[in-house]
């Protein structure tokens, strides 16, 4: 069975397992990467990279906890 928390000693804080975070990622997620023109740019592109978990509204709580494991993104 997949542990969905993963206790560290460094601190008293409980953290979302790195295994299951891919499995949710494989499950609801996706990687994009996109190309766009750009006239500003040096090499007249730019390219933005994306990573997106969709889930149902009362999924929310488990999308701040993935937030938090990246300390990176938004709801």
């Amino acid at each position: 069975m997949l542990k969905i928390f993963e206790y560290s000693t460094d601190s008293n804080n409980s953290k979302l397992n790195p295994d299951f975070v891919t499995g949710l990622t494989d499950a609801e997620g996706c990687f994009s990467v996109n190309v766009y023109s750009s006239k500003t740019a040096k090499f007249k592109r730019r390219v933005e990279l994306g990573f997106t978990i969709k889930m149902l509204d009362n999924e929310t709580e488990l999308l701040k906890m993935v937030e938090t494991f990246f300390n990176c993104g938004n709801l």
